[in-house]
């Protein structure tokens, strides 16, 4: 009887202290993580949409949520360098889309994450990409 009840207790304890090492690894990464993110805001990019017949244009403008590997005090210099960059190869690629191309959560999601995908390509080509998250701060067409 003693024996059942030893074994019992240790698998108990292993428990608890397992499942309060787990917590606390999981409040760390979270506070990492949350540490390291930061945000670059881009100027907008003004584009005429490629419709017939008629003359429409969208402005659009970025924050960039940029991650771990790169401080921000160097990232916003190491951006500051590419943005005429980045800002052509956003002007072209607003002015081939059309309104069929921009309406619907579902066409800007597509559009986030060609943006996300170019410009990780084209500021990090031989590393790990450094942009997490394209946000919209603007995105109006007129």
């Amino acid at each position: 009887l003693g024996k059942m009840l030893v074994p019992e207790t240790s698998q108990q304890d292993e428990t608890d202290s397992e499942t309060v090492e787990s917590d606390n690894t999981e409040v760390t990464q979270e506070d990492i993580d949350s540490e390291e993110i930061w945000y670059y805001d881009m100027e907008p990019v003004v584009a005429m949409l490629d419709e017939p017949n008629v003359a429409r244009y969208i402005s659009v403008t970025l924050t960039l949520q940029i991650s771990s590997g790169l401080s921000e005090k160097e990232g916003k210099a190491f951006i500051d360098e590419k943005i005429p960059i980045l800002t052509d190869w956003m002007t072209v690629y607003l002015a081939g889309l059309g309104l069929d191309d921009i309406g619907g959560d579902q066409n800007l999601k597509i559009i986030k994450a060609q943006i996300l995908d170019s410009f990780n390509v084209q500021l990090f080509p031989e590393s790990k990409p450094k942009i997490k998250q394209v946000l919209f701060k603007n995105f109006a067409v007129q």
